[in-house]
């Protein structure tokens, strides 16, 4: 690790030894603090970077380190104004994506879900002719299709449950709950970088509220 940021300054730089880098750097200090061009490119690249003119920031940053290239401040402030640079776009890029917890899934009871069933009546070959006798059995795969989820009954028990999956590039915890006369989804979205939003019924609340009703979930 100090091989390679020793030659991010200069290829001579890296072949010194310990003690002759130590004196090479108290010297670089003393006569950068007499360089006025240097110390003018540095104090301008500051404001910009404070301003958020990035790429004036990191244009002055980077004569200054042409200038003094064995100071090693301009080089961290590259540095860190690259990072910062970065977090920014994956930031911006999160706020871009399309956010489809804003429309809450509906709850489905089990014996109405059938995926499968659905897909191969979608795609039978053979569909059923809309003359025959009512009297004559339809299949099963049609009957199943057809059969639509009963209306909530505000008065009927609902069991909670929770379910883990994976939208897009994000992990969803996904909770239904029952308050008061009502079904409730939660649901908590983790980004790959970190980044971590909560929902209730696809309003978005804070993670103070979500801790508040599911502790550490």
């Amino acid at each position: 690790m100090a091989a390679q940021r020793d030659e991010s300054l200069t290829k001579e730089f890296a072949d010194l030894s310990a003690k002759e880098r130590s004196k090479l750097a108290k010297q670089e200090e003393a006569a950068a603090t007499n360089d006025a061009v240097y110390q003018d490119l540095m104090a301008r690249a500051e404001k910009d970077f404070a301003a958020g003119r990035y790429d004036n920031a990191r244009t002055l940053f980077r004569e200054a380190r042409e200038r003094r290239p064995l100071n090693v401040y301009p080089k961290v402030k590259l540095e860190d104004l690259e990072a910062l640079v970065t977090k920014r776009a994956a930031e911006e890029a999160a706020k871009a994506e399309p956010n489809v917890d804003h429309m809450p899934e509906p709850i489905i009871p089990d014996t109405a879900k059938a995926p499968i069933v659905f897909q191969a009546a979608a795609h039978s070959p053979d569909p059923l002719p809309p003359t025959r006798p009512k009297a004559e059995p339809k299949p099963a795969a049609l009957r199943t299709e057809q059969r639509a989820a009963p209306p909530e009954d505000p008065s009927a028990p609902v069991q909670e449950g929770e379910r883990e999956y994976v939208e897009g590039n994000a992990k969803v915890l996904e909770i239904v709950v029952r308050e008061g006369k009502r079904t409730v989804v939660y649901k908590k979205v983790k980004h790959p970088w970190g980044q971590l939003y909560f929902f209730r019924d696809g309003e978005s609340i804070g993670d103070r509220v979500w801790r508040e009703r599911f502790g550490n979930r």
